[in-house]
């Protein structure tokens, strides 16, 4: 009797495939969720990248400047202070 039951519901195919996906859904979520975190990542990355380069080309603008009164030297210390900051953010750390 139990030999038979084990032996009909071995041969049954009815709901594989809700298994295959039940087993599958944790991988897709770990790869999605890994996506996510990578995006989110090289977004901050572009930003501060941009906040850098703007930083930089108005700090050697404003030392192309031949009028360096204090206004601007304090531009230029509040532009170095920012890129002194972030120095060494990016992806190949």
């Amino acid at each position: 009797m139990i030999h038979s039951f084990v032996r009909a519901w071995g041969l049954d195919n009815r709901g594989q495939i809700a298994v295959i996906f039940a087993i599958l859904l944790f991988p897709i979520f770990l790869i999605a969720g890994f996506n996510l975190d990578v995006a989110r990542y090289v977004s901050a990355n572009k930003k501060v990248q941009v906040a850098l380069d703007a930083a930089a080309l108005a700090g050697a603008r404003a030392m192309q400047d031949a009028s360096l009164s204090d206004d601007n030297a304090g531009l230029i210390d509040a532009y170095a202070s920012i890129a002194s900051r972030f120095q060494g953010v990016g992806l190949t750390e």
